[in-house]
């Protein structure tokens, strides 16, 4: 397996291009055709910033993610001089002459130490960072063909530990081989050594995660990982010393794991559309106005089950998690609700406009005739607005309504007036797209009605998505 390199605070650099920095000299005219397009984007409308975020989120799957570390307790490295046998112990934070004396030892021996060759008491699983990343590479549409049918999460394999030095001037470019050891992904610890440069730059086709680890305080310990295959980039260093270890991410059965209120277990910062969604969410509330984002669910959860509908935000995984995560960081009102598929009943309404319409316009052509319809076709105009939706704020069990009567065999009935289900028909700004057929959906109500005689049951299904409330006095 070929070795692999690690900065990590990452920023989002525009798309990766290979070209040189130096290059021909701009026009004029181009100077000016980009001053108007600076100015013209200055100012962007809540539609232009919901645009943008919708499409870092529908067409740019996540491959690489990172964090930190705060508390990492007493953490330290152990190996064995080779030359002469003398053991050697490092503790971070380095603020004791032992610990210098060892780091000083370190830095005179390989740059690269094999996990064989040295102990270290870190770990990924106590730290929290594998919970991380298993609820949310995995299930990325990137990590899909590397990985075999029972594989759904990973374990963490350590592999090295690597030392960066500015005299060095390392600097070296990898691309792993996922078809070793059923190697997934990699993932990256920087240890608390201050340094400067050395970033880790992954990149997949046009599009490169910069991690720069140098940011960060000084006792934190950061970390990136990513899906094999990607090419990545260790920086050069230009002033002091980084250490780090490098795991192998192997698919191994899931371990389930609450990831959905840790709001600090990920540098959100890094993702392709959290700084999007924050200028959204910003020029939506200065706006005055009210809002309500939505994000349809892209996987399967018990939504309706009786068991779980209360703990279906803990299930969240992949990009579900992340839009999740990056509301609450920014929004009191988040929550996982539905979307009914009331489609039968719009129809319906549908019709009966449509009736409405032949009635008045016989009226006004007179030609009714005496067995005309002279009543009026009273029909829901609020259902038929195309850009509201039938919806609950919160979720709940499937159940069967009570029995309607009805003197219509057509009868289906209003899920907002009708059905007491706290539902209600609302505007939403979709982040991907409002709820599709081939959308993942459970049952959600049933409603039997009488006419002449004659049972039916009408039944609903609904979709899970995650809403949040723009300017709203929202209580949790």
């Amino acid at each position: 397996m070929e070795s692999q390199m690690e900065p990590q605070p990452m920023e989002m650099d525009l798309p990766y291009q290979g070209a040189p920095v130096d290059g021909p000299s701009v026009e004029a005219s181009s100077v000016e055709a980009l001053s108007v397009e600076t100015l013209s984007v200055k100012d962007p409308s809540v539609e232009d910033l919901l645009k943008d975020v919708s499409s870092a989120i529908r067409k740019k799957g996540v491959f690489a993610i990172g964090g930190h570390v705060q508390d990492i307790g007493k953490l330290a490295i152990q190996w064995a001089d080779k030359t002469n046998g003398q053991c050697h112990t490092l503790r971070f934070p380095l603020t004791d002459g032992a610990s210098q004396d060892s780091f000083n030892a370190l830095l005179n021996g390989p740059a690269t130490m094999d996990a064989d060759d040295f102990f270290t008491n870190f770990s990924p699983y106590v730290h929290g960072i594998l919970a991380a990343i298993n609820q949310t590479l995995p299930w990325s549409t990137h990590w899909a063909r590397h990985q075999e049918e029972d594989e759904i999460a990973v374990k963490a394999e350590l592999c090295k530990l690597d030392v960066y030095s500015a005299s060095s001037g390392r600097s070296e470019t990898y691309v792993d081989n996922p078809l070793l050891d059923r190697q997934m992904g990699t993932l990256v610890i920087c240890l608390p050594v201050p340094h400067k440069g050395g970033q880790l730059a992954v990149r997949h086709r046009d599009r490169q995660v910069k991690f720069d680890w140098a940011s960060q305080h000084p006792n934190t310990v950061q970390w990136a990982a990513f899906i094999s295959d990607r090419e990545h980039e260790v920086l050069p260093i230009t002033e002091g010393h980084r250490l780090t270890l490098t795991y192998r991410l192997l698919g191994t059965d899931y371990t389930p794991c609450l990831m959905a209120n840790e709001l600090k277990g990920l540098d959100q910062e890094l993702l392709d559309f959290y700084t999007g969604l924050v200028k959204l969410i910003e020029k939506m509330k200065s706006t005055g106005e009210q809002y309500i984002l939505g994000f349809s669910c892209t996987n399967q959860y018990p939504h309706t089950s009786r068991s779980s509908y209360e703990y279906i935000h803990h299930m969240l995984k992949g990009m579900d998690l992340l839009v999740y995560q990056a509301l609450k960081r920014n929004l009191r009102g988040v929550r996982v609700g539905t979307v009914l598929d009331d489609s039968q009943y719009v129809e319906s309404q549908r019709e009966l406009k449509e009736m409405e319409l032949e009635r008045l316009e016989e009226i006004a052509n007179n030609t009714q005739g005496r067995w005309g319809r002279k009543w009026p076709y009273d029909y829901d105009e609020e259902a038929l607005d195309e850009d509201t939706v039938c919806m609950t704020k919160s979720l709940s069990p499937a159940w069967v309504e009570d029995w309607y009567r009805d003197d219509e065999d057509g009868y289906c009935p209003d899920p907002v007036n009708n059905i007491d289900g706290g539902f209600s028909r609302a505007k939403v700004k979709w982040l991907n797209c409002a709820p599709e057929k081939r959308m993942c959906r459970e049952f959600s109500v049933a409603v039997a009605s009488v006419a002449e005689r004659h049972p039916s049951v009408t039944w609903f299904d609904s979709a899970a998505v995650i809403f949040a409330w723009v300017g709203f006095e929202y209580d949790d």
